[in-house]
């Protein structure tokens, strides 16, 4: 793909950022029906995110690509043996050239810590954002995952579509309250974003709650899944250095614990056992 961006082959002169970006999701085999809409200044491209001017994010079904975008498009692809692998792709607007970049470990400092089990992955966040977009941290912030109340869910992003519960997205705290104020949830239901923003700019005019939902569902578990394959190679590694000779099949074996106690942890989740 790499080498197609970089040379034209599947887009065709210079572009603009919505046709590069139906172009790079069909690619990618992603759907703009995932498309979700975070305005929190939470992400690379923190200069250009706020309420009026969401990031996109997309993602595919089966949890091996994921894509954001605005001014660069960031993707990450799942690999076999790394796990998540970060790119970022310049869409060639002007007389810039499509380039496709392997992320540094800048990407890592956030997304390999405790939020991601230790393991390079994805999370999601939900925060108290000021008039500005940025996250008011002394209020708190929330790692979503499918066992969080809807209630302390989506600060900092947009939602559509009905649901009788309350939850924190859709709004942000006005300046002239912010000492001591208290960000409640409530109810809030639109059918799409129109009203809000101005979707023309985006694939959908949507940010579904069901894309938010199953977004937060397969962040989790594929951690989960990267965090188990992980930890078996380097429990094996360490076997193999401490015990030679031995039965690296043995049920006492430090691999064999590491991956029982892995595969509850996945089964656990592929059930929704924790699910609110």
């Amino acid at each position: 793909m790499a080498a197609e961006i970089e040379h034209g082959d599947w887009v065709i002169g210079r572009v603009d950022g919505k046709t590069f970006l139906k172009a790079a999701m069909k690619k990618l085999n992603i759907p703009e029906e995932s498309q979700v809409l975070v305005f929190s200044k939470t992400s690379f491209q923190n200069s250009l995110t706020n309420q009026n001017n969401p990031r996109s994010i997309y993602f595919s079904m089966d949890a091996k690509r994921w894509l954001g975008a605005w001014w660069e498009v960031e993707v990450i692809i799942e690999d076999e043996k790394l796990g998540p692998v970060f790119y970022t792709i310049n869409p060639p607007f002007g007389d810039r050239r499509a380039k496709i970049v392997r992320a540094t470990d800048s990407c890592l400092q956030c997304h390999a810590t405790s939020r991601t089990s230790g393991v390079p992955g994805m999370f999601i966040r939900s925060v108290v954002p000021d008039q500005n977009s940025h996250p008011i941290l002394s209020a708190g912030t929330s790692l979503v995952t499918d066992s969080t109340p809807l209630r302390e869910r989506w600060g900092g992003w947009y939602v559509s579509g009905h649901s009788d519960a309350p939850h924190l997205g859709n709004r942000w705290v006005p300046e002239s309250v912010l000492s001591g104020a208290k960000f409640k949830p409530e109810v809030s239901n639109h059918e799409d974003l129109s009203s809000l923003i101005n979707t023309e700019k985006y694939l959908q005019p949507t940010s579904d709650i069901v894309a938010l939902m199953v977004l937060e569902y397969q962040c989790r578990t594929h951690n989960l899944i990267t965090k188990a394959k992980m930890g078996y190679q380097r429990a094996l590694y360490f076997q193999k250095s401490y015990s030679e000779g031995n039965d690296l099949e043995s049920h006492d074996g430090m691999s064999w614990k590491m991956a029982e106690s892995s595969a509850k942890e996945i089964v656990d989740a592929c059930l929704f056992v924790s699910e609110t």
